[in-house]
């Protein structure tokens, strides 16, 4: 699952410039990862609003990860089911009739097919955070011209 935000980078690129290189690769790699973090956060706090904590699993596999000058991803690692969550879909049996399962009550239920509604969870995090990310990310870089 890959989601992509984009942000003008107008001013941040300016002020890199001024910076040599090995310092302005790790301005830009601690900036993004500080960006990244922010994500990561709602992230977390919009998988509980949607009741998606329960067992912890998902939520604590979001995490920042591959951080480089140039790019910093955000997601869930090792859980199959995150995008299933994020966009939804549609389950359908493979060898059989019918799902079957046992429901909560304790009751057996039996479905042709179940549809699991999109919660997403990740992308609002990234589209609601682009102002306090790119405030994180200026403080980053600010520090190093300092």
């Amino acid at each position: 699952m890959a989601i992509t935000v984009e942000f003008d980078t107008t001013q941040v690129k300016a002020a890199l410039k001024r910076l040599d290189d090995a310092v302005r690769g790790e301005a830009a790699k601690q900036a993004l990862q500080t960006g990244a973090h922010v994500i990561e956060a709602k992230a977390k706090v919009n998988l509980s609003g949607h009741g998606l904590h329960k067992t912890g699993r998902l939520i604590n596999s979001v995490e920042v990860f591959n951080v480089t000058p140039k790019q910093a991803l955000v997601g869930s690692r090792g859980v199959i089911y995150a995008p299933v969550h994020e966009f939804g879909t549609v389950i359908r049996p493979k060898r059989a009739k019918v799902l079957s399962w046992i429901g909560q009550d304790g009751v057996r239920r039996f479905a042709k097919m179940v549809r699991i509604p999109a919660r997403p969870w990740l992308r609002p995090a990234a589209e609601e955070s682009k102002a306090e990310i790119a405030n994180v990310m200026a403080m980053v870089i600010r520090s190093f011209l300092k």
